[in-house]
């Protein structure tokens, strides 16, 4: 969501489109951008800077900084367990800007990704990707669906892996 110290506006789109297909307020958006800005200016309408935090009980301030990890969205005002709940399957605090992997996203993700793209669109095209996936972004985009939509940050492949093991 931010780009060398600055709100990225592609991003912010991205994200307030995954809020509103969970059913979440996109004005979220703001408080969490006020979150890892290293500014003390509220974001405009609904930000939250210090000044806000500091009233809570217990006080504390903004991170003014990325994320360390996504459980800190639970620290940011007017996301609480149930916004979480719905939200951590779909975000992750990485250490470096990545692409999403449009042979691995889940619909909800693509949605998010491509501008004027429904679930049920997403969905659809989930269930229609070759099975060796996309070679490249261009045989992606070059994709009927996607003919005059804007995407945002797309690739084929991926850097960051999680794994969930029982022992």
């Amino acid at each position: 969501l931010d780009k060398e110290g600055r709100p990225n506006r592609a991003e912010q789109e991205r994200f307030q489109r995954l809020l509103a297909l969970l059913e979440l307020d996109t004005a979220l958006v703001f408080p969490v951008l006020d979150w890892i800005d290293s500014d003390i200016n509220a974001s405009f309408p609904r930000g939250a800077e210090d000044n806000e935090y500091l009233r809570d009980p217990p006080a504390h301030r903004t991170g003014n900084a990325p994320f360390a990890s996504s459980s800190e969205l639970l620290l940011v005002k007017g996301i609480g367990s149930a916004e979480y709940a719905r939200l951590e399957p779909y975000v992750s605090a990485l250490p470096a800007p990545v692409a999403i992997n449009v042979n691995t996203a889940p619909a909800i993700i693509l949605a998010a990704s491509i501008e004027g793209m429904d679930l049920a669109e997403a969905q659809a095209f989930v269930q229609a990707r070759p099975a060796n996936g996309y070679e490249d972004v261009d045989a992606f985009q070059n994709e009927p669906l996607l003919a005059g939509r804007k995407t945002v940050g797309l690739g084929v492949r991926s850097d960051y892996f999680a794994i969930r093991v029982t022992v």
